[in-house]
C-alpha cells in the first residue's frame, strides 16, 4: 500500500477526493466544449492562420470558375465580354502545377460545372453547345448541340452519380405552353437523351445527396403554378413523388428541400406581399407574413444555406431614384422574425449566425460591419474610413457601388473585396481577410481580381489584377 496512506489517512482522504473531483471539473467542462450537443457561447474557437502563398501561374484576363467538388482541381477561363473564353485551364491543386486544359477555341462560354465525383467537367458554349471531358486525359466524352430560346443559356447539372447531365429543354411553344417546360436527361456514355422531367428553366434544385430534385412550372406572365418534388437513384428515370398546385409570383426552395417558399406580389410599392413557407412532403403551410414597403416590392425571395433564413430582394421607383432592398426574417419559430431591410443583400455565414452589412456613408465610400442576428448587436468593421467601391447596383441613372462580400464554407472568415484605397500602395481592388471569431483582419490584399474559396475552405485562391494565379492555405492554430 501508499507510504502516504499509511501515514496520513486522513489527508489522503482528502487528496483522493479533490482528483474525483477535478476529474469530473474537467470531464465537464471537455463535454460542454466538445460534446454533440454544445452550444456556440461554450465552443472556444481556433485561431486561423493564413499559410503561405504559393504561386500557381499567370492568366491573362483570367476569371475563377472554381474547385472541384474533391478540392483538388481549379478551373480557370478568359474574361470575353459577357461570356468567357477557352482555354479551360485545369490546375493540380495539392502540387500546383498546370494539368491541362479544355475548350480550345470557344470563345463563348456561358457555364462551367465539375461532376459530383470530380472526374469530369462539362461547359457550356453559344456557339459550340455543350461539351464533357475526362480531367485525367483531356479526352472528350460527349458533345452535342441543345435547342436554345433566343440564343439563351441553356443550363445543366450533372447528375449525383457523375452518369447523367439535365439540361433545359426549350421546345417548339416554350414558353407559351406549360406542357412544354421540360428538363431532359442524357446519358454521357451513351451520347443520347434517355427521359425528360417537367419542369421550368428557372425553378430547379438538387437536394445535398442528389437523390431529389424538385421543378416548378410557370403559367401566363409568369405565375407559379406547380411546385414538384423527384426521386431520382441514377440510372433509371426520376420518379415524381409530389406535385403541389400554387399560384404565386416567385417560388424558392430550401437547401434540403424538405420547404418551399412562395411570395405573392403586385409588383407595386405599398402593397402587402403574403410569403409563406410550405412543407414539401405534407403540403401543409408551416408559416405565414407579409411584407410592406413604401418604396419597393418584392422581386425574388431565397433560403440561406442553412434554412434559418428567408431572404427577400426587390427594388422600386423611377428610373432617377430606384431602391434597392434586401430583407431577412428567422424563419426558425412558429413566426417569422424579421431580422432588418438592407440597402442591398447582406452576407450570410454558414450557421447563419452572422451578417456582413453594408452601408454607404458618402457618394461611394462603404462601410462593412459584422452584425451579429441572434442579438443584433455589432461585433465590428470590416473596412476602414476611406474605402470606396466600383461594384454597382441599381439602374443607369441611380447607380450605388458596394463591396463584395465572401466568408469560408465553414464561416470561420470572411472577405471584404472590390475595394478602393490607399492609393498610394496601389490600392485596386483590395481585399481585407478577416477571421470571424474572435474579430481580427489577418491580411490586406492588394490588386485582387477574384477569388474563391475550396470546398473544405482549407484553401483561397486569389487571381491578381496582373493575371498571378495564387493559393493560400487556411489553418487552425492554438495560441
Amino acid at each position: 500500500m501508499n507510504r502516504f496512506q499509511l501515514k496520513h489517512p486522513l489527508l489522503a482522504a482528502l487528496f483522493a477526493l479533490a482528483t474525483v473531483l477535478a476529474i469530473f471539473e474537467l470531464l465537464a467542462v471537455l463535454c460542454m466544449n466538445q460534446g454533440p450537443h454544445a452550444t456556440k457561447q461554450s465552443v472556444r474557437p481556433l485561431p486561423v492562420t493564413l499559410g503561405d502563398c504559393v504561386k500557381l501561374g499567370t492568366v491573362e484576363n483570367g476569371r475563377l470558375v472554381g474547385f472541384s467538388p474533391n478540392g483538388n482541381t481549379l478551373a480557370v477561363v478568359r474574361e470575353g465580354g459577357w461570356t468567357s473564353a477557352g482555354p479551360i485551364r485545369l490546375w493540380d491543386v495539392r502540387s500546383g502545377k498546370e494539368k491541362g486544359s479544355v475548350g480550345e477555341g470557344w470563345d463563348q462560354i456561358q457555364m462551367v460545372h465539375f461532376s459530383p465525383d470530380s472526374t469530369m467537367i462539362a461547359v457550356y458554349d453559344t456557339n459550340n453547345g455543350i461539351g464533357v471531358w475526362d480531367i485525367a486525359t483531356g479526352n472528350q466524352r460527349d458533345a452535342f448541340k441543345p435547342r436554345t430560346f433566343f440564343g439563351n443559356c441553356v443550363s445543366f447539372w450533372f447528375s449525383p452519380d457523375s452518369k447523367s447531365l439535365i439540361y433545359k429543354h426549350f421546345a417548339e411553344n416554350f414558353p407559351h405552353d406549360e406542357g412544354d417546360q421540360l428538363f431532359n436527361i442524357r446519358d454521357i456514355g451513351a451520347g443520347r437523351d434517355r427521359a425528360t422531367i417537367v419542369g421550368e428553366p428557372w425553378l430547379f434544385e438538387f437536394s445535398p445527396d442528389g437523390t431529389r430534385i424538385a421543378t416548378g412550372t410557370s403559367a401566363a406572365r409568369g405565375v407559379k403554378r406547380r411546385v414538384m418534388l423527384w426521386a431520382w437513384a441514377g440510372g433509371q428515370p426520376p420518379v415524381l413523388l409530389r406535385d403541389h398546385s400554387v399560384r404565386a409570383d416567385s417560388v424558392a426552395f430550401s437547401h434540403s428541400l424538405d420547404s418551399f417558399a412562395t411570395a405573392n406580389t403586385t409588383g407595386q410599392a405599398r402593397d402587402t406581399t403574403e410569403i409563406q413557407i410550405v412543407d414539401m412532403n405534407t403540403g401543409h403551410t408551416r408559416l405565414t407574413f407579409t411584407y410592406t414597403d413604401e418604396e419597393t416590392h418584392i422581386q425574388e425571395i431565397s433560403f440561406s444555406r442553412d434554412e434559418k433564413l428567408l431572404i427577400a430582394n426587390g427594388g422600386g421607383g423611377h428610373q432617377l431614384s430606384w431602391t434597392t432592398r434586401s430583407t431577412l426574417w428567422d424563419i426558425r419559430g412558429t413566426a417569422a422574425r424579421k431580422i432588418g431591410s438592407y440597402p442591398v443583400e447582406p452576407g450570410v455565414s454558414s450557421d447563419a449566425g452572422v451578417l456582413a452589412v453594408q452601408s454607404l456613408t458618402g457618394r461611394s465610400e462603404v462601410r462593412v460591419s459584422l452584425v451579429e442576428v441572434a442579438t443584433g448587436q455589432e461585433k465590428g468593421a470590416l473596412t476602414q474610413t476611406g474605402d470606396v467601391t466600383g461594384s454597382f447596383v441599381g439602374t443607369f441613372n441611380n447607380l450605388k457601388s458596394y463591396a463584395s462580400i465572401a466568408f469560408s464554407p465553414d464561416g470561420r472568415v470572411v472577405i471584404v473585396w472590390r475595394l478602393f484605397t490607399d492609393q498610394k500602395r496601389g490600392g485596386y481592388n483590395v481585399a481585407r481577410i478577416w477571421q470571424v471569431e474572435p474579430l481580427k483582419e489577418l491580411e490586406t490584399l492588394y490588386s485582387c481580381h477574384d477569388l474563391s474559396f475550396s470546398p473544405d475552405r482549407r484553401t483561397l485562391v486569389v487571381l491578381t489584377g496582373n493575371g498571378s494565379l495564387r493559393l493560400w492555405r487556411l489553418a487552425s492554430s492554438r495560441c
